[in-house]
Parts: structure tokens; C-alpha cells; sequence
């Protein structure tokens, strides 16, 4: 028996004429992450995660709203794990790097970590959830 699965990671472009996420309806609001002592600047020597779940028959939108840390050494880390298991998900951000990411239900661990050299704005992350069979892929306007 051949086992077969597949990784949904999409990465949606808040620019006119870019790929776009398009709903049948608006999402459910499931919570805001943001760094240490935002909106001011974070404290050094920090570590801390969180954990979001969504359930399986929906999909998480995580809009990255805001992404300024210092490069390399304070660290911005995704890691995800579909409900069944078969799908895992690791993403290490860096400043603007991602504007946002569809992923599968699952458990979503977000952890931030920061040295004691440089300290910037943070983070601020909005997870939406949406049924399966609401999103539509497409061209924006």
C-alpha cells in the first residue's frame, strides 16, 4: 500500500492584481497573538510559545500583521501538525517575510524567542478560521 499526502501551505500577497484568498462568508476570529509587551518593544532574553487548534474539517488563515525582529538572532517559529497527523508544517519567519498562510486544522505552536542584543517591535498574528469548502483560490482585484 503506497502512502501518499500532501502539504497545503499557501502563502497569500496583500498587492493589487496578486494571488488572493476570496470566502463565501467571513471567518471565525479565533485570537490575536502578539509579542511581549507590545505594542513597545519586547524584552531581551525572552522565550515563549502558544498553542492555537482548530478543528478538522476547518482551514487557519494566519494574517501576519506586523513582523519586525532583529535578523538572525531573535526567531519567529510556525510549527503546525494537521489534526489526522500527516501533514507537518515548519516555518522559521524573519522581518516581512510572510504576509500570510493558509494551513489545515491542527494544532499551531508559535514560539518567539529573543537575545539580549537587540530588541524591535515584535510581532502582532491574526488566526481566522474558515470551513474547507468556503475557500476559493483566485485572481484579486
Amino acid at each position: 500500500m503506497e502512502l501518499t499526502s500532501f502539504l497545503l501551505c499557501v502563502f497569500i500577497l496583500n498587492a493589487s492584481g496578486s494571488l488572493g484568498l476570496h470566502t463565501n462568508y467571513d471567518g471565525t476570529y479565533i485570537t490575536t497573538l502578539v509579542s511581549p509587551d507590545h505594542p513597545g518593544i519586547y524584552p531581551s532574553d525572552t522565550q515563549i510559545e502558544w498553542n492555537v487548534v482548530t478543528d478538522p474539517d476547518q482551514m487557519v488563515v494566519i494574517d501576519v500583521k506586523i513582523l519586525d525582529i532583529e535578523h538572525i538572532w531573535d526567531t519567529v517559529h510556525i510549527h503546525h501538525v494537521s489534526t489526522d497527523g500527516m501533514t507537518a508544517t515548519n516555518l522559521s519567519l524573519a522581518s516581512s517575510s510572510v504576509t500570510s498562510l493558509i494551513l489545515p486544522g491542527g494544532s499551531t505552536v508559535v514560539s518567539f524567542c529573543s537575545d539580549v542584543i537587540e530588541q524591535r517591535q515584535g510581532f502582532v498574528m491574526e488566526f481566522t478560521s474558515y470551513d474547507c469548502d468556503t475557500l476559493i483560490y483566485g485572481h484579486s482585484t
